[in-house]
């Protein structure tokens, strides 16, 4: 029975797939990276949006309470 047996990759070819999985690697810790990112940036945003409603929600209090006096 012959065995049929794959060439053995070049110097060359060698270099440039183990490129090309290093590059596979850094992409995929990037990613990683950019998603945490945008994690924190949206939980930042949403409590700078919550705040931001309490604070208008407490204006608002303020100013119908004014005008209900005034009306007075």
């Amino acid at each position: 029975m012959n065995k049929i047996s794959s060439p053995q990759p070049s110097p060359k070819e060698r270099e440039c797939s183990n490129g090309k999985v290093g590059r596979r690697n850094d992409e995929q810790k990037t990613n990683k990276r950019r998603t945490k990112d945008e994690q924190k940036t949206n939980k930042r945003r949403t409590k700078d949006e919550q705040k931001t409603n309490k604070r208008r929600t407490k204006d608002e209090q303020k100013t119908n309470k004014r005008r209900t006096k005034d009306e007075q």
